[in-house]
């Protein structure tokens, strides 16, 4: 755009008024207008698209300033020189923003965490499940859309876990993650699982071996562990079963 064109000055935009009139429009050059009404100043820019004459606001004075302004109209001059029309552009882009805040890890983790593991797990299992991807997760995917996220991404994540000498952690947290992306593919967000490209990326956890349960408060405390850990009727009897007929 030609010094020409930019016909206003910051002294004459901070001091415009109406002068008495509903509002008033001072014409900066190539479309670019200040519109002054008693209640603000707006930038507006006026083109001509597929025959037709559009407006397009470029932000309130002075929040946007002149300079700001001039910047906005040539962007929205060179999307017209490729063919593309400035408010379609930005109502598009726009659409993406949205859908990419509500599509990001931690929306759809929290998502699948109410609406799918609050109703297969026991309270105490679904807040434990919580707190590690609130600590383990979330600091590092969690404001990613979830449909930007890497194998690199989690396996980076996943090994400052291991680091920590937390190695099943890790696993659990892997897992989650896991349940995170599979029901992103269910409901159309990714894909893929990209969990599935760390096979064998991590350490191995430790496998731990417990005391044989053999006497009968033993027994007795299991049975009690099991009423309190896991809440489906069915799953309870084959457990309680289950050590008197071994």
């Amino acid at each position: 755009m030609s010094r020409a064109a930019n016909k206003l000055t910051n002294t004459a935009v901070k001091n415009a008024t109406t002068e008495g009139k509903a509002q008033r429009k001072l014409a900066d050059g190539g479309g670019l207008t200040l519109v002054v009404k008693p209640e603000s100043k707006v930038w507006w820019l006026r083109y001509r698209y597929d025959g037709k004459e559009k407006t397009l606001t470029l932000g309130a004075y002075p929040q946007t300033s002149l300079k700001e302004a001039r910047a906005k109209r040539d962007e929205a001059k060179q999307l017209l020189t490729e063919g593309i029309d400035p408010v379609t552009h930005r109502a598009t882009h726009k659409t993406k923003r949205v859908e990419a805040t509500a599509n990001t890890f931690k929306a759809v983790a929290t998502e699948w965490l109410k609406e799918v593991h609050q109703k297969a797990v026991v309270e105490e299992h679904y807040n434990r499940n919580v707190r590690r991807l609130e600590q383990h997760a979330f600091p590092k995917l969690g404001r990613r859309p979830i449909s930007e996220i890497e194998p690199s991404d989690i396996l980076t994540t996943l090994r400052d876990v291991a680091k920590t000498g937390r190695v099943e952690t890790a696993h659990r947290v892997k897992t989650l993650i896991s349940q995170v992306f599979r029901y992103a593919v269910s409901t159309s967000r990714v894909q893929r699982d990209m969990t599935a490209d760390l096979q064998g990326l991590l350490p191995a956890s430790q496998t731990k071996h417990h005391a044989a349960v053999v006497t009968p408060d033993e027994i007795a405390d299991l049975l009690k562990r099991i009423d309190t850990y896991w809440g489906t009727p069915t799953v309870c009897m084959a457990l309680k079963l289950s050590p008197l007929l071994f």
